[in-house]
């Protein structure tokens, strides 16, 4: 079985690791930005929701995080339907995680 994480890679002119979006995920996509991406937990490494920090509320943050922490999720940035520099939400990662987050939705929200 294929899992996002194997989807990532680093073609010759890519200045950091991405994950290309399938066809079937291209819907997902709605421009650049820093996201918060769920992997399908049946569809062998496609991607579910993908969640904008600039669409989601002030309010609602500590609510993605405790969904992407109990998912399997990865924090991107979305840019030319590529997502780009996958950094998976892990009880490890949670703290760099919620940095690069808490920093980019401040920068939204001020």
């Amino acid at each position: 079985m294929t899992e996002f994480k194997d989807r990532i890679e680093k073609p010759d002119g890519y200045v950091m690791p991405a994950v290309k979006l399938t066809h079937a995920e291209d819907h997902l996509y709605h421009g650049c930005g820093w996201c918060v991406v769920f992997e399908s937990e049946s569809k062998d490494g496609q991607i579910d929701n993908l969640v904008y920090l600039h669409n989601t509320p002030l309010g609602k943050f500590e609510d993605l995080i405790e969904r992407a922490l109990d998912s399997k999720a990865w924090v991107c940035f979305a840019s030319c339907f590529d997502l780009c520099d996958p950094i998976q939400m892990t009880p490890t990662s949670e703290s760099e995680v919620r940095a690069l987050l808490k920093r980019e939705i401040s920068a939204i929200w001020k």
